[in-house]
């Protein structure tokens, strides 16, 4: 490229790539044009501020984002817009890592669901994967024993599986989960008929 750069060439050569379609973030304008880069941060003092005095919004072109709450909030509403599983492991490992992170960093929210709840979505409604607790299992269990369904394995399998499921990660048996929910030997029966 140039040995002599002045303020005016930066610029200049930062508007031809982006009019050429080039990406300009950082990371790629230290493998693809060092050179450019290093008068620009000689010149502007930041990267950025070069491609910015060059009339672009860094932030539409930087490779990694800039969170806030708001934005947290809006990504979070178009994922639930987009019908995407917003429990924590999918948008951490899958829908959007960066999100998860961002939203979780010290002085933004208490935890996932706090995020959830600040962009008005209930989390037992936006999340496929649903949280389970002994007080939940044993609920699920007594309502499903007043509907008349078999608390059998094959039942619960048939009729509620992620129940199941969860019964046997938290409480180990099928047994001592009808035990915990306080459902006594003739109302077992009774629903077993």
């Amino acid at each position: 490229m140039r040995n002599e750069w002045d303020e005016l060439s930066v610029i200049t050569n930062i508007i031809k790539s982006y009019e050429a379609g080039e990406k300009l973030s950082y990371s790629y304008m230290e493998k693809n044009s060092p050179s450019l880069l290093r008068a620009a941060e000689r010149i502007f003092g930041t990267w950025a501020k070069a491609v910015q005095a060059s009339g672009i919004d860094y932030n539409t072109i930087r490779k990694y984002k800039t969170w806030d709450r708001n934005k947290i909030i809006d990504r979070i509403i178009e994922l639930n817009n987009q019908g995407v599983d917003l429990n924590w492991r999918n948008v951490s490992e899958k829908a959007d890592p960066g999100l998860a992170a961002a939203a979780l960093r010290k002085g933004r929210f208490k935890s996932w669901n706090d995020a959830l709840t600040c962009a008005g979505l209930n989390p037992d409604d936006v999340c496929k994967y649903q949280r389970w607790d002994n007080d939940r299992i044993s609920d699920e269990l007594q309502w499903l024993s007043d509907q008349g369904v078999n608390l059998d394995q094959n039942s619960l399998l048939r009729e509620a599986p992620a129940l199941l499921a969860a019964i046997y990660r938290i409480n180990g048996s099928l047994t001592d989960a009808r035990i915990n929910a306080n459902i006594t030997s003739e109302e077992k029966e009774e629903a077993l008929v």
